[in-house]
């Protein structure tokens, strides 16, 4: 399939978020509380061969959704995360209307540590930045007037 198409069906049926986990349990020397980030993307599909295309291409699972009895066809959800979910948004990003500013900013997303170390206090402000400034792009209403 073209990349195209498939960022085209991404941007239109897809998502892409950043989760932040807040360990409350695990305390920082400074006695903050641990929250991680993970960039996450999505797409929800009763067509698996579609999402079978994205699992070859940029790795992550497909999982059988729960199935409303109302429904009659069975939904799919292919789910990448990691080194798989940066890939797959660097090489659709320039294709995408929609999602792109979304997509552009969790490719920026600081890793929890780089080569063993803990992002420094920096880092994890612009974690949280990156964070809220996604979530707020979510709720922007880009449809037609009523």
């Amino acid at each position: 399939m073209d990349i195209n198409y498939l960022a085209g069906f991404f941007d239109g049926e897809g998502y892409v978020g950043i989760i932040r986990t807040v360990r409350k349990d695990r305390k920082l020397d400074n006695g903050e509380d641990s929250t991680s980030y993970q960039v996450v993307a999505t797409v929800a599909q009763s067509n698996c061969n579609i999402l079978r295309e994205y699992q070859s291409r940029w790795g992550g699972w497909i999982n059988m959704g729960w199935k409303n009895p109302k429904q009659t066809k069975q939904v799919y959800t292919w789910r990448v995360t990691g080194d798989g979910v940066r890939a797959f948004l660097k090489d659709i990003s320039p294709f995408l209307v929609e999602k792109r500013e979304q997509a552009l900013l969790a490719i920026q997303l600081p890793s929890a540590n780089v080569g063993g170390r803990w992002v420094d206090r920096s880092a994890k402000i612009r974690q949280e930045e990156i964070f809220l400034e996604v979530r707020r792009l979510k709720h922007i209403t880009t449809g037609c007037p009523a």
